[in-house]
């Protein structure tokens, strides 16, 4: 059953503008020295059309050129709880298409400091929605060594990696029982496993490879495009963070609140003023 629906070397989308995927990238040494890593599987499903199908690579230069030209203007794609996932696909983009971050824009403003009584010019940069980059740039969200998104871009389509794990920071197994009912299977990959470049997957392997994704792109599903319902009101998860989640939805509450002239905005005194 999963061999069915596990194709290689090929990934299909279902829309032209905007596309989701969840993704997953498993990697091990090459030798006993462990020094270096061999990126074996890149693995994704949709989370838009769930056909429950997952589509593999083992090569990383082939995924990230098939993604690049894919006939979608906007990619999002999913991991949880990325460490070492993004680490071969930066690299392979600088060294196929050069390192051309895109370089953090800012204005000015003029205010006035009421501590030093003064007027001043403060720097400020854009947010990331103000930027526009150029095709074959790359720009990376970092803070404090944590990584946040990462965008590529080609001449016909940009590619968007999150990390759900900023949004619900669990393992991946307890996220999918806790919001989906759903029982993932037990960890059947060898990370310690020796491999060679072009080795193909045991079928124990395979079926890892897909529950990870299959569960992943049901949260992804869950959380950020039906979004989830509570006390009777669905929310959908827009932020890179949990935290910034959180703010941005008690703000929004509170407006509400205010607009319906609800508690703490019921009394006549306070809204008024």
């Amino acid at each position: 059953m999963y061999c069915k629906y596990f194709i290689k070397n090929k990934i299909h989308t279902f829309y032209d503008d905007e596309c989701n995927f969840a993704f997953d990238i498993e990697c091990c040494p090459t030798d006993e020295t462990k020094t270096e890593m061999l990126t074996y599987s890149l693995s994704f499903m949709s989370c838009d059309i769930q056909n429950n199908i997952c589509y593999n690579f083992d090569d990383v230069s082939e995924c990230l050129n098939t993604l690049l030209s894919l006939p979608c203007k906007v990619v999002n794609l999913y991991a949880h709880n990325c460490g070492y996932d993004m680490k071969p696909i930066i690299i392979d983009y600088i060294e196929q298409y050069g390192n051309n971050v895109k370089k953090q824009e800012y204005y000015t403003l003029k205010k006035y400091d009421r501590f030093e009584k003064s007027r001043k010019e403060l720097k400020y940069s854009y947010n990331g929605k103000s930027k526009i980059m150029q095709p074959f740039q790359y720009d990376i969200v970092i803070k404090d060594g944590i990584f946040y998104k990462l965008t590529l871009m080609s001449e016909t389509t940009t590619i968007n990696f999150y990390d759900t794990y900023k949004l619900v920071p669990y393992g991946l197994k307890k996220c999918c029982k806790d919001f989906l009912g759903l029982d993932l299977g037990k960890d059947g990959l060898d990370y310690e496993k020796i491999r060679k470049p072009g080795e193909q997957l045991t079928t124990e392997e395979k079926i890892y490879i897909y529950d990870d994704v299959f569960g992943l792109s049901y949260l992804v599903k869950a959380l950020k495009i039906n979004g989830l319902t509570l006390s009777g009101k669905t929310f959908k998860f827009t932020k890179l963070t949990n935290s910034g989640q959180s703010l941005h939805d008690y703000k929004i509450m509170l407006l509400h609140d205010f607009l319906e002239k609800r508690p703490p905005f019921d009394n006549k005194e306070v809204y008024e003023q």
